[in-house]
């Protein structure tokens, strides 16, 4: 059977812009998908990504990253140091240069707006990836709108800044988002980034990329066996 006939493998990962471990996970994926993607008759990929919020009552703030997370977490910034240049270590190895003394905390919820106009355009991946480097190795503030249409123009959207400041600034995107968080209610998602292949096999947490091709492997398995 060809790779055209074959159903595609169907990824649904929630994550946010806000959490450097799906800035991880997200290079992850993309790499098991490459590895898999390169053999003969690989099959195809649909992924999407859907909006997640680690914090929801995000506001602007003066704070550094270290400081916003310490007070929201209960910890000490010595402990906070170290978790981040535990996150550092393992960003670089995925070849992100992750700046959390730049980082601006912020809610990410019109970022999550900005991905699903993307998605509407096919662009959703470089949405995702544009803002995670944005956020953690640029220090740019995510909940300004005149950064998001700066992101979304550099897309390859198909858009003017003027169309896509109009989609963000009237609220037409929200209920994807909103969609978006019920369903991980529902699912009972309870940290990110979380994953889902095929609506069967689903696990949480940046695994690493041969882990990763381990499930695409056993899913594209069982697909190919239900068929015959």
């Amino acid at each position: 059977m060809s790779a055209e006939s074959k159903a595609p493998v169907r990824v649904d990962v929630w994550s946010d812009i806000a959490c450097p471990w799906c800035a991880i996970g997200t290079v992850r994926l993309d790499a098991a998908i490459a590895e898999v993607s390169s053999r003969e008759d690989a099959p195809a990929f649909d992924v999407r990504y859907h909006a997640y919020l680690l914090d929801p009552d995000a506001a602007p703030t003066d704070l550094t990253h270290a400081e916003d997370l310490a007070r929201r977490k209960g910890l000490s910034l010595e402990q906070v140091t170290q978790m981040h240049e535990h996150v550092r270590q393992s960003a670089a190895g995925d070849g992100i240069a992750f700046d959390f003394d730049a980082v601006k905390p912020a809610s990410t919820r019109k970022g999550h707006e900005l991905i699903a106009l993307a998605a509407e355009r096919g662009r959703q991946r470089e949405a995702v990836r544009a803002l995670h480097d944005a956020y953690f190795v640029h220090g740019r503030r995510v909940d300004d709108l005149d950064t998001l249409v700066d992101i979304g123009t550099g897309l390859g959207l198909g858009l003017q800044a003027g169309e896509i400041r109009d989609a963000l600034e009237t609220g037409a995107l929200e209920t994807r988002v909103d969609i978006d968080l019920d369903e991980a209610r529902r699912l009972g998602v309870q940290g990110v980034p979380f994953y889902v292949f095929d609506a069967k096999y689903a696990f949480s947490g940046a695994q690493q990329a041969e882990q990763i091709v381990r499930v695409i492997d056993h899913v594209a398995a069982e697909a190919s066996h239900e068929r015959d």
